[in-house]
């Protein structure tokens, strides 16, 4: 489920969804320009550049959206996505609930949404103590587990 531009992007992604196989019925196009993020690949590393968040500025989910994100069992959004409102509900309808935070340390969402998830993915530089404490705390406040992935230095879990 996202929205996309009426833009040449848009278009585009919507093309090559469906040539792909995937069901693009929920992927709305709205007048604007889509989301895109500028990605640099540095010694297999991925290195986010800017981001245009475009007509994702003013997401929301409608409700049938979420009936159709009640037919399946895992459902995963990222900080960019602007889904969080509907993972309390869906994580009570015993889906399970993934969400990638990316390198968002100071996200507010940290402190909502963490008890309704089963899965938190995150980025750190570096593994140390600081950031197993930060997990740690992740899990104690209702996440089931906490991967961050650590770019060239792979990455760690915590439950």
């Amino acid at each position: 489920i996202t929205w996309v531009g009426d833009d040449d992007y848009g278009t585009k992604l919507k093309q090559d969804l469906a040539r792909m196989g995937v069901d693009i019925s929920h992927v709305h196009t709205k007048h604007g320009v889509t989301a895109q993020t500028q990605v640099e690949l540095h010694d297999n590393d991925r290195v986010f550049g800017d981001y245009t968040e475009g007509v994702m500025a003013d997401f929301a989910l409608s409700e049938e959206d979420y009936a159709w994100l009640a037919q399946y069992d895992i459902v995963h959004a990222a900080i960019w996505g602007h889904a969080e409102d509907a993972f309390p509900q869906l994580h009570a309808a015993g889906k399970l609930t993934a969400f990638d935070f990316s390198d968002k340390w100071d996200s507010p969402l940290w402190q909502t949404l963490v008890p309704h998830l089963d899965f938190a993915f995150a980025s750190a530089p570096q593994e140390d103590e600081t950031l197993r404490l930060k997990m740690k705390a992740i899990v104690a406040r209702g996440a089931g587990t906490v991967i961050v992935t650590l770019g060239e230095n792979g990455s760690i879990a915590w439950d």
